[in-house]
């Protein structure tokens, strides 16, 4: 069986990921962290939809940790048959290990249920008022995105449109272009450190 594309460019991609230094890795998350809290600044947001930081990921925990603190409302994913489904934490207490070691919302967390209503973002159409961060392993600058395999980020965004979605990843995790299937869903904005793109998407 021979090995498409998609896999060959997430398994060298991971590897730099991997190879991040620790201090290196934590200072390049701090920044990211900034560079998302300031999407919560004004008052057009007030809900996050996060997937918890595993691994070598981009950590999520600072963000959560946040925006917790500030008052906006959190929930994280738990896997369920071939779906992802939100359930609201109120702290990093409220996880426990679950699909693939990944922390998952324990069985006590309420579910989050998506408004039917959207706001008027006064610049000719409506916008949500939900940010959603997608992991990714590659990206690339049009919001192109590659996963693990699963396809649960692009079934979820398939049937919950609306939202604004985000992924976060380092410098070595951008690529000019990679290859996109008709099932494949783009996110709105990627974040690294320094930069956002499509540029001036935020």
């Amino acid at each position: 069986m021979s090995i498409s594309p998609k896999s060959e460019l997430r398994k060298s991609i991971l590897k730099l990921r991997d190879d991040i230094p620790q201090d290196t890795k934590k200072d390049l998350d701090d920044m990211i962290t900034e560079r998302v809290l300031s999407v919560f600044s004004g008052p057009q947001y007030d809900t996050l939809l996060t997937y918890v930081s595993f691994r070598s990921e981009v950590s999520t925990k600072g963000i959560i940790l946040r925006l917790l603190k500030a008052g906006v409302k959190v929930a994280v994913p738990r896997v369920e048959c071939e779906d992802i489904r939100f359930y609201h934490i109120s702290s990093l207490d409220d996880l426990a290990e679950g699909y693939m070691g990944i922390p998952e919302p324990k069985p006590s967390c309420m579910p989050w249920e998506m408004k039917t209503g959207a706001r008027d973002s006064g610049a000719g159409g409506t916008v949500a008022d939900t940010v959603i961060l997608v992991p990714g392993s590659v990206f690339d600058k049009k919001g192109n995105r590659i996963g693990y395999g699963g396809g649960f980020y692009d079934r979820f965004l398939a049937k919950h449109q609306g939202m604004y979605s985000i992924g976060l990843a380092y410098d070595c995790q951008i690529a000019e272009e990679i290859p996109a299937d008709e099932w494949d869903r783009k996110v709105d904005a990627v974040i690294t450190p320094g930069h956002s793109y499509p540029e001036h998407s935020m």
